[in-house]
């Protein structure tokens, strides 16, 4: 009987210490082992790891966005050019001019037509309007470019060049 209250005492004060739980008392004071952990839930290679709080599985990150396209010749170096039609040199070298500055520049509609109504002679203002057609950012207003000119014939003309 001393041997099982000794046992009883040390079992007592090794209760007594936080954090270590190896045998707690009973029902009637009996001893026992606390139960075993759960086991770990089953590994599935495929699951992804949990999501961070406040994020849902079905919503997916939103894409990067695309990289700048190609933009209109500025304002100020288009009124340069502009300027350049309306004041400098012969006629001949104007639609030169333009067919130039559509080497590094893309134009709208609305600036090809200004281009346009620069121009004296009709076949000058097809030949600048065909001659910047591959570098136009809104081809499909292309029709606006009509009210530049007078001719019908000039008109399929410049249908003509821009169905290319």
């Amino acid at each position: 009987m001393k041997k099982l209250s000794i046992l009883c005492f040390v079992c007592g004060l090794l209760l007594a210490v936080p954090g270590l739980a190896f045998a707690q008392p009973g029902p009637r004071g009996h001893h026992y082992a606390p139960p075993p952990p759960p086991p770990p839930p089953p590994a599935h290679h495929h699951m992804m790891p949990p999501p961070p709080p406040g994020h849902h599985h079905h919503m997916m990150p939103p894409p990067p966005p695309p990289p700048p396209g190609p933009m209109a010749m500025p304002p100020h170096e288009f009124d340069r050019l502009v300027q350049s039609l309306r004041h400098g040199g012969p006629h001949m070298n104007r639609v030169a001019r333009i067919r130039s500055a559509a080497t590094y520049n893309w134009f709208t509609i609305h600036q090809v037509r200004i281009l346009m109504d620069q121009l004296m002679m009709e076949g000058e203002r097809v030949d600048a309007a065909c001659s910047v057609q591959h570098r136009v950012l809104d081809p499909h207003n292309f029709r606006e470019l009509h009210h530049a000119l007078r001719d019908p014939r000039s008109h399929h003309m410049l249908d003509a060049c821009w169905r290319r």
